[in-house]
């Protein structure tokens, strides 16, 4: 019997402060090999302008396996629909048999905003009270959400090429957490008066320019995803310490690496390493106030697989969700 969970009772039992805990495990279990976890897979429907991806890990510390599905397709946001679905599957390690469906949508947005947060945690300034934010969708709200936990925010500036999008954003985030939200008419004032920037955007091009950058900023750059995007410029990589959630998932599918690499502004070495190394204390994170950092986040399976035993269990726990027999 597998336990089947609902996007709503994903939502009642997922919070975000337990999320950094298992996801900054997930990390450092990564970086130490302890994970099994294939580059995602990505299947693209040219007609629809869809594509699928499935993300499968075994985690060795939490014993157990799973995969995410993501179903995505351009156009879904004009459509009224979300920009992507996923669901998580779970699975007993020693019999494959599963454990758990559930709805991976809400997981997808708190595991992600998540390892931006241990990212700032160990990467950020201590005192980092402006938060800076390109884009206004779904991971701009995680990611306020997670960021407000380890870092005292005082401040937002946003940018966001739909105007009313923003405007949103600025209305729900105020009430919701009570310091003032700040929109801006371009990206620039962002990134030049922020003391951590979080790039959550669409683009295909640039949004964030490494002059805008000022001395100890950390920048979480989430939006790119695949190797012909970024969202930032060639100097914004070259001025800091890059450092990745997966170093396999980087060299093989993030743009915003891979392009300067490409136009021979800076090599693979230069990559300082993964954040669960240094969340292991294998490597130091920030080493002075004035260091530029970049945690370039692609997302990995065992973030996911991670949330979702989280998930089951406090579901268990609570008596959420029906069995059914698969």
């Amino acid at each position: 019997m597998a336990l089947v969970l609902t996007g709503e009772e994903v939502r009642a039992v997922l919070n975000m402060a337990e999320a950094i805990d298992v996801v900054e495990g997930s990390l450092i279990q990564s970086a130490l090999g302890q994970v099994i976890q294939p580059v995602r897979s990505r299947l693209f429907v040219p007609g629809y302008q869809s594509r699928m991806l499935s993300m499968p890990a075994f985690l060795e510390g939490a014993d157990i396996m799973g995969m995410k599905i993501i179903g995505a397709a351009v156009g879904n946001v004009d459509r009224g629909l979300p920009g992507l679905v996923a669901m998580v599957v779970l699975c007993d390690p020693a019999t494959g048999r599963f454990l758990a469906i559930m709805d991976g949508t809400f997981i997808t947005e708190v595991r992600t905003a998540a390892a931006s947060a241990v990212a700032t945690k160990y990467l950020a300034l201590p005192d980092a009270r402006v938060l800076g934010i390109l884009g206004a969708g779904v991971q701009a709200r995680g990611h306020l959400w997670a960021l407000s936990i380890v870092r005292p925010i005082q401040r937002v500036k946003l940018h966001d090429i739909v105007a009313a999008r923003a405007a949103r954003f600025k209305e729900e985030m105020e009430e919701r957490f009570g310091f003032p939200v700040e929109v801006c008419a371009s990206a620039e004032p962002v990134v030049r008066d922020s003391d951590v920037v979080v790039t959550v955007t669409s683009s295909r091009t640039p949004v964030l320019q490494g002059a805008w950058l000022k001395e100890g900023a950390h920048v979480n750059a989430v939006g790119a995803s695949s190797p012909d995007t970024r969202e930032l410029d060639s100097e914004a990589v070259c001025r800091a310490k890059v450092v990745a959630d997966s170093l396999a998932s980087l060299f093989a599918e993030a743009g915003d690496v891979l392009i300067p690499i490409s136009e021979g502004r800076m090599t693979r070495e230069r990559v300082y390493g993964e954040i669960g190394e240094i969340a292991a204390g294998r490597k130091p994170g920030r080493v002075s106030s004035e260091e530029i950092t970049i945690f370039k986040s692609l997302g990995i399976a065992a973030e996911d697989v991670a949330t979702a035993k989280l998930v089951y269990e406090r579901a268990r726990e609570g008596g959420l969700g029906i069995e059914v027999s698969i």
